[in-house]
């Protein structure tokens, strides 16, 4: 399993890397699967409310339902650029979502303000060699986790941006180089954590 998103504390979906999406609606007590297709891996899942919802995969695809998560449809045609997957994704408010990746390269963000119907395409490769989580508290605070550009060492970086995505800088990074800020969690306005995936010389 990649990723796990609660709109409250019964009702949740989880996505993997097999291809397939499923929901709970009892508080993970019993799950359901909503779809399955191997040919998708996914790596992120987030929702609006009960009904909205987007899943990305590794397979440069974006979904998105409007049915708590009974059918699911290809909008990937409605991005200005289609990404090499999507790792993270961040709803910021009522209309406003944040998508980001990918973990191999070629970091960028990707922007709705309409919940979805339009994007902005954002290229960080300035910032960071991938991006791979990312954190919008509301629409203009917000942080991006990952890995550091091209000739910086490749170290875990965290991101930060007061202006919904149009500026950005750089607020923590690793000592050790071959490292990767993997996700990114806030308990309160306050308190947030990221975890840290080291690639060599032990990788955990």
């Amino acid at each position: 399993f990649e990723d796990l998103f609660f709109i409250d504390n019964q009702t949740g979906w989880a996505c993997d890397g097999g291809g397939q999406i499923i929901k709970t609606t009892n508080g993970g007590n019993l799950w359901s699967q909503q779809y399955y297709n191997s040919d998708f891996y996914f790596r992120a899942i987030e929702f609006f409310d009960e009904n909205l919802g987007f899943a990305g995969t590794l397979s440069d695809v974006l979904f998105k339902t409007e049915n708590g998560g009974a059918t699911w449809t290809n909008i990937t045609a409605s991005l200005p650029t289609v990404p090499a997957g999507i790792c993270g994704m961040s709803v910021a408010d009522d209309t406003t979502i944040f998508l980001t990746g990918v973990f191999y390269g070629g970091a960028y963000i990707l922007k709705s303000t309409d919940i979805g119907t339009t994007w902005n395409y954002t290229s960080m490769g300035s910032y960071a060699n991938g991006l791979i989580d990312i954190h919008f508290k509301n629409t203009n605070e917000g942080w991006a986790v990952g890995q550091s550009a091209q000739g910086t060492g490749l170290k875990a970086v965290i991101l930060r941006t007061t202006d919904g995505g149009s500026t950005w800088n750089q607020v923590g990074i690793s000592t050790d180089v071959n490292e990767r800020a993997w996700k990114i969690q806030f308990l309160t306005d306050e308190i947030g954590f990221v975890s840290i995936e080291e690639v060599v010389p032990n990788p955990h």
